[in-house]
């Protein structure tokens, strides 16, 4: 996969992630065309900008926390 590519892809999931519609890891895997792994991965990625990200079970998206 390309370097553009996969930035592309990672600036995609922060969008879905601060529209609080990503669905699970799967679902959002499939959306991006990814494996799951690489879902984490760019989570992974994204929590390293400093960025609090968590699974909301009631909204069945990835989510940005709130940080005071």
């Amino acid at each position: 996969m390309a370097l553009d590519d996969a930035i592309k892809k990672i600036l995609y999931m922060d969008e879905l992630i601060r529209q609080e519609s990503t669905g699970t890891a799967r679902e959002l895997a499939t959306q991006l065309g990814i494996s799951k792994r690489h879902v984490y991965n760019y989570l992974k990625v994204l929590r390293g900008t400093g960025k609090t990200i968590v699974f909301d079970k009631i909204k069945g998206s990835f989510i940005y926390e709130d940080t005071p």
